[in-house]
């Protein structure tokens, strides 16, 4: 069985390729990669997205070229939580399923993209709500849209941590404000939980490996919930 699935977010529409289960293949949805699809047949695909106007242009496509899909909205009986069933995203709800499901718990999911979710499930597997945060871009374009002086940066941090123009400053001061509130979420979470599991993906996990030695990394891990989840209620 070939499988395609689809994270539209906010910034990127990511996707993955899965061979009976298996992830074959991730990438960002662009005109390069559109070719790539073109090259199969699949006998499903699943989106999850929390961006209308990046889901049209995803399924307009895939419309366009004959492609039939799923996309996936959240089943009230998939878990056990004390957040909003309402308020929660679909990504955030999709990564509580799977980690539930293969018992990945007591645990913290942190996901890092434009938004920063940290989500956490008791040693009964039961989730008890989260927390949501700006992302490392999300802030310095926050900063740099309120602030006539100031210009967009990139994150290259060292461990000069004291800048010596304002370029560097900005970069290493975000960068240390970003990183100083994710390591207290999580230690936030390891009051909360006993000896939890620290799953980390998104687009700046890399970042966290430094300071996050307990961390488990999976970047696919988002890819591999919507296959779960799409194959359990919607196959």
């Amino acid at each position: 069985m070939r499988y395609l699935v689809f994270d539209v977010g906010n910034t990127n529409i990511k996707g993955g390729i899965f061979v009976n289960d298996k992830i074959k293949d991730n990438f960002i949805f662009d005109e390069r990669t559109q070719k790539k699809i073109l090259k199969y047949t699949f006998d499903k695909i699943f989106i999850i997205s929390v961006n209308k106007k990046n889901c049209k242009k995803l399924t307009d496509y895939l419309s366009k070229n004959g492609y039939e899909f799923k996309i996936l909205s959240k089943k009230k009986e998939s878990f056990i939580s004390e957040y909003s069933f309402e308020n929660i995203g679909i990504d955030r709800f999709v990564s509580i399923y799977y980690s539930i499901k293969k018992k990945i718990y007591p645990s913290i999911i942190i996901d890092l993209g434009t938004a920063d979710t940290f989500d956490f499930i008791d040693l009964n597997g039961k989730h008890l709500g989260g927390f949501i945060s700006a992302g490392l871009k999300t802030l310095s374009l926050s900063l740099s849209k309120n602030t006539d002086l100031l210009v967009d940066v990139e994150f290259n941090y060292t461990d000069q941590v004291i800048g010596k123009d304002t370029i560097q400053a900005l970069s290493n001061g975000l960068y240390l404000q970003w990183l100083s509130g994710l390591l207290t979420f999580i230690g936030f979470g390891k009051k909360l939980l006993d000896n939890p599991q620290i799953l980390i993906t998104g687009g700046n996990s890399e970042r966290l490996k430094d300071f996050v030695k307990d961390g488990i990394f999976d970047k696919d891990f988002l890819l591999k919930a919507i296959l779960e989840y799409g194959k359990d209620f919607f196959n």
